[in-house]
């Protein structure tokens, strides 16, 4: 068989064409420090941890500007497929959506108010 479920897409992106290819001919395990060294995950945690600290993300997630996350995954994922003419464009567009939110609001009155924001996905 060969590597599936977007393997052959995202590898080479993540980790380069040689470090992709010799890990989908070869089959080789990769440690969890190898990984992250590698770029292929973003951070290693030890298991007993892994509940609470993926836990402490989801919060720290939940309590963030939702909408504005959203379009900044759209931003990056457009990244790979387009020049950096039409890049600057979206990036123009979807700052301009942001802006007109009222997270964007909040955020920068809890900005100016010296406090923490409470953001509600609107």
């Amino acid at each position: 068989l060969v590597p599936d479920c977007a393997a052959t897409f995202m590898m080479p992106r993540l980790i380069g064409v040689s470090r992709a290819m010799e890990l989908a001919i070869t089959g080789r395990k990769v440690s969890a420090r190898e990984a992250l060294e590698m770029g292929l995950v973003n951070r290693v945690v030890p298991d007993a941890d892994l509940s609470a600290e993926t836990a402490k993300l989801a919060r720290k997630l939940a309590g963030m500007p939702t909408r504005a996350i959203g379009l900044t995954k759209r931003a990056i994922n457009s990244a790979w497929s387009t020049d950096l003419d039409t890049q600057l464009e979206l990036e123009a567009d979807l700052q301009a959506i942001a802006q007109e939110t009222r997270d964007h609001r909040e955020g920068l009155s809890a900005f100016i108010e010296k406090r923490s924001a409470v953001f509600t996905g609107e």
